[in-house]
Order: C-alpha cells, then sequence, then structure tokens
C-alpha cells in the first residue's frame, strides 16, 4: 500500500485518495482510488519504472493478488487477501506491515489500515498455522 500511494503523489496530480476496506467469505479486500490522470496499465508494466512491480511483488509475497484499474478519471488498486492463503506466505504479513522506517497512516487511510490488520488478526486466530 506505501508504493500505491507514493506512486499516487508522484506521478497522477490527484487531488483526492480514497481507501476502503471490506471483507466477505473469500477473503480481506483493500482498494485505494485516486482523480489523478491515470495512466496505460500495460505501458507502465513495460517500463523500468518499478512501482507496479514492487506492488506486484509485495502482494505475492503474502499470497495476495493485486489488480489496477486506470482511466482518464482516475486509478484504482484493488489488493485481495484470499483466506485460504497458505500459512508460510502469511508469516510474513506482520514484517510487512509493521517495518521500521514506514510513513504513519493517519485520518482515513489510518481507519482503513486499522480495519484491515484487526480483519488479518482475526482470520490468523480462526485459522492457526498447521505444521
Amino acid at each position: 500500500l506505501q508504493e500505491a500511494f507514493t506512486n499516487i503523489i508522484k506521478h497522477t496530480r490527484a487531488t483526492q485518495i480514497r481507501v476502503s476496506t471490506g471483507s466477505d467469505a473469500h477473503g480481506v479486500q483493500v482498494t485505494i482510488t485516486d482523480n489523478g490522470q491515470g495512466f496505460d496499465l500495460q505501458e507502465a508494466r513495460k517500463r523500468a519504472g518499478k512501482g507496479l512491480s514492487n506492488q506486484l511483488r509485495r502482494a505475492e509475497a503474502i499470497g495476495a493478488v493485486v489488480d489496477w484499474k486506470s482511466s482518464a478519471e482516475g486509478t484504482s488498486l484493488i489488493l485481495s487477501l484470499p483466506f485460504n492463503v497458505p500459512c508460510c506466505r502469511r508469516s510474513r504479513l506482520p514484517t510487512l506491515l509493521q517495518s521500521p522506517g514506514r510513513p504513519a497512516f493517519v485520518g482515513a487511510a489510518a481507519a482503513a489500515m486499522a480495519a484491515w490488520k484487526l480483519n488479518m488478526i482475526r482470520f490468523v486466530k480462526r485459522n492457526p498455522l498447521r505444521l
């Protein structure tokens, strides 16, 4: 999520960023939407920049799936973490969320991250590691 916020600030000229979270029977979802200029997803993936590839790599590290939708009206990133993620992938989640030097989330983003973390804690408690 940090990379998504960085990309929005650096590249989109957005004046608004919205964060929403949710969960259903399949998993947890975080959506980040901006009202920036949007971009061509295929071109962005071809470029040497690391933004999208970093987001994809980090999502895969915790067993999540990331998707982007972009148009002239803005961009949405959808991060989905299924509940059936193998335990070996979930084990990196606390490290990724609490690494030193990460910026703090404030306002609505802080509430969204707190809700997401709470959902993840509940999930991990309901699904203990089985060796």
